[in-house]
Order: C-alpha cells, then structure tokens, then sequence
C-alpha cells in the first residue's frame, strides 16, 4: 500500500514536470544531438549507500532559471540475521545545471517523502538459528540533494555518477550510483 503511494507522488511529481511545458515539441531528425541538447532526461541507477545495496529513479527537466526533478531513491541492508533494514525517499528538486556537448553536471535539492524500517529491540533469540528482532518503520519530510554527472555515448543513452543524500529526522542516508541516462532532445 505505501510503495503504490510512493509511486502516486512520483507520478504527479512527473505529470507536474511534463506539464509544464518542454515535452510537446516535435524532434529534428537532421540534427546531431549531443547531451547539452537535452532538455530532459531520466536516470536508472544501481549502487551503495549507507545503508546497503542502493537503486534509484529520477526525471529531470531543463527550465530557463534551472533544472526541475523528480526521484525515488531505495537502499536496503541484506542481513540474514535481522529484518530487512531499508531507507526510501520519493522527492521533488530545484538545482543548477551546466553542460558541454559531451558532458553534463547537475547540483539539486528539494524537499521530499521518506520513510523506511529499522531494527528495533531483540525478540527472541535461538541457540543455532539466530536472533529475531522487532521491526520498526518511519515515514517523515526529508530534504533530498542530488549530484549528477554524465557522459555522451551514444544519440540518446548515456552513462554517468549519480550521487544522492537525504537529511532527515529519523534516518538520514547517503550513496552513490552508476546510472544508464535516457535523454529527450527537445527543439
């Protein structure tokens, strides 16, 4: 039920985005594109945070004052001993960008949705089979920042760094990511 809300804010966060006006414009075939052509693109990324194994998904739109996001970032800590310790956050940016043709940086933050589980007090605890602990789950207002950093290899993918942090009350968290770069060129 919460992931399906997560995915809503994500959603109309996106719908907001596209909304408001770069993805209507037809594309020139003639042209060669590189990545400071771009006025839109979304990030899929896998990597480590400080809590774990991290993934995460973002969109991003070019604005003549800057650049607008939207992402959902995930880090889960896999530890066969106790429940599954995991951070999320689904949040809406505002940032700065700068391009070359071949190359592209962007600094961001916003304000964002996060919540996650955590291991709480020890419940039981067997000889040979482990221990077993509470699960105790959060949901609060963090502030996500974001750094991106890609490179053009090819007319529309790209690869690149991705760099996500969230300060919040209950779990503040941190990683890094290599992301594939999907691009919208845009005239």
């Amino acid at each position: 039920m919460l992931h399906k809300r997560i995915l809503i804010v994500l959603l109309i966060n996106l719908a907001f985005i596209i909304k408001s006006g770069d993805c209507n414009a037809s594309f020139n075939n003639n042209h060669v594109y590189n990545i400071d052509d771009a006025n839109a693109w979304l990030n899929l990324g896998f990597g480590y945070g400080s809590s774990g194994f991290a993934s995460g998904l973002s969109y991003s739109s070019l604005r003549e004052n800057g650049i607008i996001s939207s992402r959902l970032t995930y880090s889960v800590e896999l530890d066969i001993e106790s429940p599954w310790i995991h951070v999320w956050d689904a949040g809406f940016l505002y940032g700065v960008t700068a391009a070359t043709p071949n190359i592209r940086a962007v600094i961001s933050a916003g304000i964002g949705l996060t919540g996650g589980a955590r291991q709480g007090e020890m419940t039981a605890s067997y000889l040979m089979l482990g221990r077993s602990f509470e699960r105790l789950t959060f949901y609060t207002v963090g502030l996500p920042v974001e750094a991106q950093l890609f490179w053009d290899i090819s007319s529309s993918i790209n690869i690149g760094i991705y760099g996500f942090a969230n300060l919040n009350s209950q779990k503040s968290f941190f990683g890094g990511m290599i992301c594939l770069h999907f691009m919208d060129k845009i005239r």
